[in-house]
This record gives C-alpha cells, structure tokens and sequence, in this order.
C-alpha cells in the first residue's frame, strides 16, 4: 500500500507443484473520521496464467526470441525524428557480423550503414513511408557488413507508430540478404546481353543477305524482264500477255520493298553510337517511309540514360512490333511512345490496321511467335505486356525502373 493510501491493485504468479497460478488482488484504504487508515480491504480473484502481465511479457519475448532465431535477415524498429535503431535483432550478426547493440548505439544507422550512392533514395522511400498510412514499402539497396563489405539487403519497411498530427513517428522493418539473388540477376543479365548481342549479330547477317543478294535477284529479274519487252514488241500488241508481264513487274516491286523493309526492321541503327532516343526515333520514322505508312513518335529524352540491358530489350520490342504492323496489320499509320512515368518506363505501340482476334494473341502461328518472344522479353525485365485490337492494335509495355 502507498504511504499516500491510494487504492492499489496487484497481480501475481507463483509455481506450484502442480503448475502455476495467478491472481490479481485489489486493496481499498478505509480512513477514519480523524483521517487515519487503520484497515485496508482486499479482494482477491485468480485469473488465468496467460493474462498475467508477467505471462505476456514472458509470451511476448518467447515470440521476439522466436523471431531472432527463425527470421532469415534482420528486424529492426527505427524511430524517424531522431534517425536511430531502437531494436535491432534476427540473424544480424550472421548477416553483417555486428552485434545489435551496435547498430543500436549507431546516430543515425541509415546514414553509417547504407552505401553513400543509395543513401539518397533510401531516405526519399522513408520519406513516401510516412506519407503512405499502409502501405508495405519495399525497397533493395547495399548496406555495409562489419568488414567494410556491402550486401544487397531487400528492406520491407511499415510505420508502426504516428504522432497525434498524423507524422510518421517510428519505422518497423525486416531486411532479407539478397546478394546472391543479386549476382544471380547480374549473371543473368550478363547472359541475356551476350545473347541479345548474337541475336543482333545474326539479325546483321541476314538484313545484309538480304539485302545484298536476294535484293540483287529481284532487281536483276526486273531488268531482264525489261530487256525481254523491249527485244520483243510483240508481246506489248498481245493484251493478255501486256497484263501478266504487269502482273509480274508488280510483284518484282513488292518483293524489292519487302525485303527494303525487313532488312532494315532486322538490323536498326547502334543505340551505343546514337543512343536510344535517336535510335527509335530514327528507326521508326525509317520504317514508315520504306513501308509508306504515316508514322507519330515521341521518346523521353531520359530513356537515353538507360542501361543497355533495358534500352536494346526496349529496341527490340519495337522491332518485333513493327514488323507485325508491316506483316499483318494493313494499316495506314502507326504511332510509337516511349515515356519514364512513376519509376515505369512506358512503351506504347497503336496502329489503326485490321487487328485480329483474340486467338491470334495466344497461338502460335504468325502474330503469336512475334508475341511470344516480346512477352519473354519483358518477363526478363520484371515487367508486363497487354495487346489488344479494336479498330487497330495496341500493344502497351510496363517496365519497373529498379
């Protein structure tokens, strides 16, 4: 009981030999007329284990134990305002070898840890974390190990904790190490850039093929063709024969074209030596003045500072896009968009050709292979493909900026 009488209630838990009890007890001062406590009345009730106060706290560290020891990376709490570790635990030191008092006693953890090239959009995402009521963010960047090293950790971060006028007071997060999965994607994407480089040596081989001898053929069998009607006047006077050598010039014209077009859509200009902006812009613009149709392109000058792991899967999109208009939309105009929007880039092919039907996305005949490897394309890169075709085609790509 205080010295100053207050009422008082009190909780307790002792082990039995038949296991442990609790009870919470409440004891009221009873003053006399003078004002002197002489008698206290108590009563007592038992109360189950598990709503003890001492049971919850010992089920709440039960729990935090558990998490330290089956949480594969690290869990943390930070407090905003003053920018430091209020827990840390999980495998911390078996992933940067420190020990959690450590990063705890650290003044500002993010600032000390965090590699100096991805400290900045660190502290713009938990700025957005503050703003975002609940909202799971998640985030990758490197952070120093107690040798000097940096790991790739993926940080998912949610605010646990505001002030009374809404500010985002304190930050619990857990950080996965990625860095395996890290060098796998770099791996990955040094396999994918030797196999798009094949892939563009080939495509060269075959648009000079193309273009240096079966282009020579058609040109050469249109000159014998005019040869042969000049040596022979005849056949100009004989109607019938007049319409089929037209028939056949004809034909002679458009397979020159065809194979003009295609050779070009198979080999565009280097992005390396122009970059990707006058690339597409170049490429597009001489796609539709050899093909004859209306072209409308506009490109975000900040695609040029893409890496080329994105800009050639990029070119190569609209590559295989342009050659399904030229192969089998029919259309008179085509328009191509490229844009950076909200850490997305954003591709958007429309031409107002015949479309096709649903079936024609799925299969695998003629439209489905051009899809298939753009589709395979895109998933490489984490993105998402959507087509659809009414009155024309449109064919929009979403790619993450990481």
């Amino acid at each position: 009981m205080s010295r100053h009488g207050e009422p008082q209630n009190y909780e307790r838990a002792i082990d039995l030999p038949t296991g442990r009890v609790a009870w919470a007890a409440n004891m009221i001062p009873v003053r006399h007329g003078d004002g002197e406590l002489r008698e206290i009345v108590a009563m007592s009730r038992p109360i189950p284990v598990g709503l003890h106060a001492s049971g919850i706290d010992e089920r709440n560290q039960k729990l935090v134990d558990g998490l330290n020891t089956t949480n594969p990376g690290l869990i943390y709490l930070l407090d905003l305002p003053t920018r430091r570790a209020t827990y840390v635990g999980g495998q911390v030191e078996q992933l940067l070898g420190f020990k959690p008092y450590q990063l705890e006693e650290m003044g500002d953890p993010v600032r000390d840890m965090v590699h100096p090239d991805d400290y900045g959009w660190v502290e713009q995402m938990f700025a957005e974390i503050g703003q975002s009521p609940d909202e799971v963010s998640i985030f990758e960047c490197r952070v120093r190990d107690s040798t000097g090293s940096y790991r790739r950790l993926s940080c998912r971060n949610r605010v646990l904790d505001r002030t009374e006028d809404g500010a985002a007071r304190s930050v619990i997060g857990v950080a996965t190490d990625m860095t395996d999965q890290s060098h796998l994607r770099d791996e990955v994407a040094a396999l994918n850039s030797l196999l798009s480089n094949a892939e563009l040596e080939e495509r060269r081989v075959i648009a000079q093929e193309l273009h240096d001898s079966a282009g020579q053929y058609v040109v050469a069998a249109e000159l014998a063709l005019i040869g042969a009607q000049e040596r022979s006047p005849e056949l100009k006077r004989n109607p019938g024969v007049r319409r089929s050598l037209d028939d056949v010039m004809e034909c002679l014209k458009d397979a020159e074209r065809e194979i003009r077009v295609l050779s070009y859509l198979l080999h565009p200009p280097a992005i390396a030596k122009q970059g990707l902006v006058s690339v597409i812009r170049n490429f597009t613009m001489g796609f539709g003045g050899r093909a004859g149709i209306a072209v409308d392109v506009s490109v975000d000058t900040r695609v040029n500072s893409l890496p080329e792991e994105l800009a050639i899967p990029l070119l190569r999109i609209c590559q295989e896009a342009l050659t399904n208009v030229h192969r089998h939309a029919k259309a008179k105009s085509v328009s191509v968009r490229l844009d950076v929007i909200r850490g997305k880039i954003e591709l958007e092919i429309c031409d107002d050709g015949i479309g096709f039907s649903q079936e024609g996305v799925t299969d695998h005949n003629g439209y489905g292979v051009g899809l298939s490897g753009m589709r395979d394309r895109v998933a490489r890169l984490g993105g998402h493909l959507d087509i659809h075709s009414n009155g024309g085609t449109t064919l929009k790509v979403l790619i993450p900026l990481r």
